[in-house]
């Protein structure tokens, strides 16, 4: 009976300890779930139908010197259904080779194919560049596609989440993800076959996901 007295002890101090932590505990304020991120999603109109090949690499190489090879013996077929995403680190030539895929720069080695009905979007981490911060969207819309009443802009903004008069502020004023909205929005007014993104990435005051609709 002697042995079990060191653990009746030992159990009968550690309640004490066990009780204040539980009030400690008891204290602290209610953790909350973190928000998820707010997202838009949104679809581009469906294209007329086109035979393949849209774009096509075959056996290419390319180097801006010929010390400099960055890309070798690419292969790569992009079709009307093609979902691809090219991941790599800084500098492994990715950008690059979307500039092979649209004529943008010429293969020092191999042939590259474009379907010369084929429409491309390009969206690059410049994107916001390319617009006039000193109009509105609606306004730059009218401009880059004029024939349509000002309603049938600002329905297609809204789509893209530009809506009220938000469509009618100077691109200039407007967020980060605001600007990538309308950008959006006009890259969709092409109805292009391919869309291709570069190194897409949305502010961080207004947060942007694109998905892709089949």
């Amino acid at each position: 009976m002697s042995r079990s007295y060191p653990q009746v002890t030992t159990l009968t101090s550690s309640a004490p300890q066990a009780q204040s932590k539980i009030k400690i505990l008891e204290k602290l304020p209610e953790l909350e779930p973190p928000e998820e991120d707010e997202s838009e999603s949104f679809k581009f109109p469906d294209p007329e139908k086109i035979s393949p090949p849209l774009l096509q690499l075959d056996e290419v190489t390319f180097g801006y010197s010929p010390e400099k090879t960055i890309l070798k013996g690419v292969n790569i077929n992009v079709d009307l259904d093609s979902r691809i995403a090219v991941i790599g680190p800084n500098g492994a030539g990715k950008s690059t080779l979307i500039k092979l895929l649209t004529g943008a720069i010429q293969a020092t080695i191999g042939r590259s194919t474009i379907n010369s009905r084929c429409r491309i979007a390009y969206f690059t981490q410049h994107h916001i560049d390319q617009l006039d911060s000193t109009v509105s969207p609606v306004a730059f819309l009218q401009a880059k596609f004029p024939g349509k009443v000002e309603q049938d802009y600002r329905s297609h903004l809204g789509a893209f989440g530009i809506t009220g008069l938000t469509g009618l502020q100077k691109i200039g004023t407007l967020s980060g993800g605001q600007k990538s909205r309308v950008a959006f929005a006009v890259l969709s007014m092409q109805r292009p076959h391919i869309l291709l993104l570069d190194e897409v990435s949305a502010d961080r005051s207004d947060s942007l996901q694109c998905y892709a609709d089949d």
